[in-house]
Protein backbone atom coordinates (compact mmCIF):
# COMPACT_ATOMS: atom_id res chain seq x y z
CA UNK A 1 0.00 0.00 0.00
CA UNK A 2 1.48 3.63 -1.05
CA UNK A 3 1.02 6.21 1.47
CA UNK A 4 1.46 9.97 0.74
CA UNK A 5 4.65 9.83 2.76
CA UNK A 6 6.03 6.82 -0.07
CA UNK A 7 4.66 9.09 -3.02
CA UNK A 8 6.26 12.24 -1.73
CA UNK A 9 9.75 10.32 -1.07
CA UNK A 10 9.48 8.47 -4.39
CA UNK A 11 9.12 11.63 -6.14
CA UNK A 12 11.77 13.42 -4.45
CA UNK A 13 14.36 10.58 -4.97
CA UNK A 14 13.61 10.99 -8.49
CA UNK A 15 14.08 14.58 -8.70
CA UNK A 16 17.17 14.60 -6.51
CA UNK A 17 18.57 11.85 -8.80
CA UNK A 18 17.76 14.12 -11.87
CA UNK A 19 18.89 17.04 -10.01
CA UNK A 20 22.15 15.82 -9.24
CA UNK A 21 22.55 13.78 -12.65
CA UNK A 22 22.34 17.45 -14.12
CA UNK A 23 24.28 19.06 -11.79
CA UNK A 24 27.01 16.55 -12.29
CA UNK A 25 26.92 16.44 -16.50
CA UNK A 26 26.95 20.63 -16.57
CA UNK A 27 29.65 20.35 -13.47
CA UNK A 28 28.11 22.59 -11.09
CA UNK A 29 28.92 20.87 -7.64
CA UNK A 30 26.31 22.39 -5.33
CA UNK A 31 23.83 21.17 -7.84
CA UNK A 32 24.72 17.87 -8.16
CA UNK A 33 25.17 17.99 -3.87
CA UNK A 34 21.61 19.46 -3.44
CA UNK A 35 19.90 16.45 -5.55
CA UNK A 36 21.93 14.02 -3.39
CA UNK A 37 20.42 15.42 -0.43
CA UNK A 38 16.92 15.66 -2.03
CA UNK A 39 17.79 12.25 -3.07
CA UNK A 40 18.19 11.21 0.73
CA UNK A 41 15.41 13.16 1.89
CA UNK A 42 13.53 11.14 -0.18
CA UNK A 43 14.21 7.97 0.81
CA UNK A 44 13.97 9.44 4.45
CA UNK A 45 10.31 9.96 3.69
CA UNK A 46 9.58 6.86 2.02
CA UNK A 47 11.34 5.01 4.92
CA UNK A 48 8.98 6.83 7.30
CA UNK A 49 6.09 6.31 5.09
CA UNK A 50 7.05 2.26 5.67
CA UNK A 51 7.49 2.78 9.14
CA UNK A 52 3.71 4.25 9.22
CA UNK A 53 2.51 1.69 7.24
CA UNK A 54 4.46 -1.11 9.74
CA UNK A 55 2.61 0.82 13.08
CA UNK A 56 -0.51 0.42 10.63
CA UNK A 57 -0.35 -2.90 10.52
CA UNK A 58 0.69 -3.44 14.11
CA UNK A 59 -1.83 -1.54 14.84
CA UNK A 60 -4.29 -3.21 12.87
CA UNK A 61 -2.82 -7.10 14.20
CA UNK A 62 -3.32 -6.03 17.76
CA UNK A 63 -6.97 -4.80 17.30
CA UNK A 64 -7.86 -7.84 15.55
CA UNK A 65 -5.95 -10.23 18.51
CA UNK A 66 -7.74 -7.64 20.94
CA UNK A 67 -11.07 -8.24 19.53
CA UNK A 68 -10.57 -12.18 19.10
CA UNK A 69 -9.18 -12.40 22.68
CA UNK A 70 -12.35 -10.60 23.56
CA UNK A 71 -14.68 -12.97 21.92
CA UNK A 72 -12.92 -15.94 23.79
CA UNK A 73 -13.61 -14.24 26.92
CA UNK A 74 -16.86 -13.74 26.19
CA UNK A 75 -17.55 -17.27 24.88
CA UNK A 76 -15.29 -18.87 28.59
CA UNK A 77 -17.83 -16.57 30.33
CA UNK A 78 -20.81 -17.67 28.72
CA UNK A 79 -20.03 -21.50 29.46
CA UNK A 80 -18.86 -20.62 33.04
CA UNK A 81 -22.22 -18.77 32.85
CA UNK A 82 -23.88 -22.21 31.96
CA UNK A 83 -21.57 -24.47 34.57
CA UNK A 84 -23.10 -22.55 37.54
CA UNK A 85 -26.46 -22.57 35.79
CA UNK A 86 -26.04 -26.74 35.63
CA UNK A 87 -24.53 -27.02 39.40
CA UNK A 88 -27.60 -24.83 40.84
CA UNK A 89 -29.67 -26.91 38.90
CA UNK A 90 -28.67 -30.89 39.84
CA UNK A 91 -26.85 -29.98 43.33
CA UNK A 92 -28.29 -26.35 45.01
CA UNK A 93 -31.76 -26.97 44.00
CA UNK A 94 -31.82 -30.38 45.46
CA UNK A 95 -29.81 -29.58 48.49
CA UNK A 96 -32.12 -26.83 49.29
CA UNK A 97 -35.07 -28.39 48.68
CA UNK A 98 -34.28 -31.51 50.99
CA UNK A 99 -33.09 -28.99 53.76
CA UNK A 100 -36.50 -27.08 53.80
CA UNK A 101 -38.06 -30.87 54.01
CA UNK A 102 -35.87 -31.40 56.57
CA UNK A 103 -36.85 -28.30 58.42
CA UNK A 104 -40.33 -28.52 57.62
CA UNK A 105 -40.19 -31.93 59.28
CA UNK A 106 -38.90 -30.55 62.64
CA UNK A 107 -41.40 -27.78 62.46
CA UNK A 108 -43.94 -30.38 62.35
CA UNK A 109 -42.16 -32.75 65.37
CA UNK A 110 -41.92 -29.42 67.01
CA UNK A 111 -45.40 -28.32 66.59
CA UNK A 112 -46.59 -32.02 67.59
CA UNK A 113 -44.64 -31.59 70.61
CA UNK A 114 -45.46 -28.18 71.97
CA UNK A 115 -49.33 -29.20 71.75
CA UNK A 116 -48.56 -31.96 73.39
CA UNK A 117 -47.13 -30.45 76.28
CA UNK A 118 -49.88 -27.46 75.98
CA UNK A 119 -52.45 -30.50 76.35
CA UNK A 120 -50.84 -32.14 79.31
CA UNK A 121 -50.60 -28.80 81.17
CA UNK A 122 -54.34 -27.97 80.20
CA UNK A 123 -54.88 -31.70 81.94
CA UNK A 124 -52.97 -30.98 84.98
CA UNK A 125 -54.89 -27.45 85.93
CA UNK A 126 -58.07 -29.11 85.52
CA UNK A 127 -57.10 -31.78 87.74
CA UNK A 128 -55.74 -29.25 90.59
CA UNK A 129 -57.06 -25.65 89.75
CA UNK A 130 -55.79 -24.96 93.27
CA UNK A 131 -51.87 -25.74 92.68
CA UNK A 132 -52.08 -24.03 88.99
CA UNK A 133 -53.62 -20.87 90.67
CA UNK A 134 -51.16 -21.46 93.06
CA UNK A 135 -48.00 -21.76 90.62
CA UNK A 136 -49.23 -18.55 88.83
CA UNK A 137 -49.17 -16.43 91.25
CA UNK A 138 -45.84 -17.75 92.49
CA UNK A 139 -44.58 -16.57 88.95
CA UNK A 140 -46.53 -13.33 88.89
CA UNK A 141 -45.37 -12.34 92.49
CA UNK A 142 -41.25 -13.39 90.98
CA UNK A 143 -42.14 -11.25 88.01
CA UNK A 144 -43.25 -8.54 89.69
CA UNK A 145 -39.72 -8.83 92.18
CA UNK A 146 -37.75 -8.55 89.40
CA UNK A 147 -39.31 -6.02 87.54
CA UNK A 148 -39.20 -3.57 90.37
CA UNK A 149 -35.76 -4.32 91.14
CA UNK A 150 -35.03 -3.02 87.91
CA UNK A 151 -37.15 0.31 88.11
Amino acid sequence: MMNEDKVEGTAKEFAGKAQGAVGGAVGDAKTEVEGKARELSGKAQQALGDAKEKASEVYEDAKDKASELSHDAQSELARLKAQVEDLLRDRVKPAISDAAAVAGEYAHQAKDRISEGADYATSKVKQQPFLALAAVAVVAFVVGRVSADRY
